[in-house]
């Protein structure tokens, strides 16, 4: 959802998983040489999750560490290569 919010778009994490697997299966479509649409609506803004999902601390509390996520999902964004941490089967 970081990644949205800088491209304008002010989304929450219910956005976020959508559009993870959005692109999850955009790959696997183009792997399998299968052509279609995709579409998904944005959920929920950001504004209602500053004292969890968007809470650095909050995540950490959690166990939960986004900057490689965040790294990784920017750089495919701008037209970089699949996540490896995306489903191994995108990766074959």
């Amino acid at each position: 959802m970081r990644e949205l919010r800088k491209r304008g778009i002010p989304a929450g994490p219910s956005t976020g998983t959508n559009l993870i697997v959005c692109l999850q299966v955009a790959e696997e479509m183009c792997a399998e040489g299968r052509p279609g649409l995709i579409a998904s609506l944005i959920c929920d803004e950001a504004d209602r999750h500053g004292d969890t999902c968007d809470d650095d601390g909050w995540l950490t509390e959690q166990g939960i560490e986004l900057t490689d996520q965040q790294e990784q999902l920017g750089a495919y964004l701008d037209g970089g290569r699949v996540p490896e941490s995306w489903s191994p089967a995108i990766q074959e």
